[in-house]
């Protein structure tokens, strides 16, 4: 970005204001990067595999989900337009 020995919090304020977007990389690159990036996949399995069992999921009423890849935009860090769903308590039964 432009002057970036400045402080000037506002180019992380506005979409704009950032020349280059790629700049950004939250987790680091290379053999120093992150420690915690396995711990967040793990917990992100966790949290997938606890909504699977215990929701039936189904895309909203009205969802146009052929039409939703078309969202992704990658540039580095993923961007993508919502995904809608709707998640319905399964009835546990004894067995």
């Amino acid at each position: 970005p432009n002057s970036p020995d400045e402080f000037i919090p506002d180019r992380w304020m506005e979409p704009h204001a950032a020349q280059n977007t790629q700049a950004f990389i939250p987790f680091s690159y290379g053999p120093a990067n992150c420690v915690g990036r396995h711990l967040a996949r793990r917990e992100i399995l966790m949290v997938v595999s606890l909504l699977v069992q215990n929701f039936d999921i189904s895309f909203a009423q009205n969802f146009e989900w052929r039409a939703w890849p078309g969202t992704l935009h990658d540039y580095f860090i993923a961007a993508r337009g919502p995904l809608l769903v709707t998640l319905q308590s399964r009835q546990h039964r004894s067995v």
